[in-house]
């Protein structure tokens, strides 16, 4: 902050062509009210009297243009000495013009010294007054979610009202905690929500977590559940199929054909590769199941007949 100053008034003299300007127009006003008086136009009665009237307005114009030039020269000469005035002036003020902002960031430094001194305080008496909650969850927390809100981050917030209001902020805690402990939750939800809480002090909050997270696990295990039956249902398929003694080189993706017959399979055939090739008949009510067990499996394949297919195999059949 700058020190501060010392100020010598400077005077300064007002333009001549100012301070005279009410001398000036009183004099103007007097002229144009003798020339108003002097020169009365009237009504023309004779030719002595046109050609006095003709004098006469060429008199009274010069007299109107000589009070306009006066006018015109007196403006443009004050409008100049206030433009030279304006000129003087306009730093007048620059030995000034960091005072107020050196007051303010002044101010500023000693309200933001005082604040956090004053809360270092209180954080002192938080850890050595709150016990098992001063344990569990940092000043900090609790500063960040109510100092706004209850303004203990202003300068004029008093140090025994803000100990006072963490107390209470203290008991709020200790009561969502025993409200936590006799919740039917879960020992892993229960822990998860007060893990949760004690991060945010958001009880609502720590509770829709703790909810989302339960309803993944359901689902995630639903998940799981219906996809081991899909694998035990295309494994006891599979068996099966494997116990039937008869099968034909063409496979087949057991989609329904409203005139497929049910036929007999003979041996199964090993194709390039090592794999064996089966036609398989399955009940009609069961078409779809097979396919999508067969493709949970994901080491079986397969695809329609064709036509042609079908009737080749059907000759085989008969050899």
């Amino acid at each position: 902050m700058s020190s501060v100053q010392e100020v010598t008034p400077e005077v300064i003299d007002v333009p001549e062509v100012i301070s005279g300007a009410d001398r000036w127009l009183a004099e103007q006003r007097a002229k144009v009210a003798e020339i108003a008086k002097e020169y009365v136009p009237h009504e023309i009665t004779s030719g002595d009297d046109y050609r006095e009237s003709k004098r006469a307005r060429t008199q009274a114009r010069k007299a109107i243009k000589a009070v306009e030039d006066a006018r015109r020269q007196q403006v443009g000469a004050i409008k100049d000495a206030v433009r030279d005035f304006e000129a003087q002036v306009r730093d007048l003020l620059t030995p000034l013009s960091g005072v107020d902002a050196d007051y303010k960031a002044a101010l500023a430094e000693w309200e933001r010294l005082t604040i956090d001194s004053r809360t270092q305080e209180v954080a002192s008496w938080y850890a050595e007054t709150q016990g098992d909650v001063a344990a569990m969850v940092p000043f900090e927390t609790i500063w960040q979610r109510y100092a706004h809100a209850e303004k203990w981050d202003l300068y004029g917030a008093n140090l025994v009202q803000v100990e006072q209001d963490v107390a209470g902020v203290v008991e709020s805690i200790e009561q969502d905690l025993a409200t936590l402990d006799s919740a039917p939750y879960e020992p892993e939800d229960k822990a998860n929500v007060k893990t949760e809480y004690l991060r945010t002090l958001d009880l609502s909050g720590a509770l829709r977590s703790a909810d989302e997270a339960r309803r993944r696990r359901e689902r995630m295990a639903e998940v799981e559940r219906q996809r081991a039956e899909r694998m035990a249902e295309a494994e006891r398929m599979a068996a099966r199929a494997a116990e039937t003694p008869e099968s034909a080189p063409i496979a087949t993706d057991a989609t329904e054909r409203p005139d497929e017959p049910q036929m007999p399979v003979k041996t199964p055939t090993v194709a390039a590769g090592g794999t064996v090739a089966y036609v398989v008949t399955v009940p009609r009510e069961h078409v779809h199941d097979f396919a999508q067990a067969m493709r949970a499996l994901g080491w079986a394949h397969g695809k329609r007949m064709t036509d042609e297919q079908m009737r080749e195999w059907e000759s085989w059949q008969r050899a």
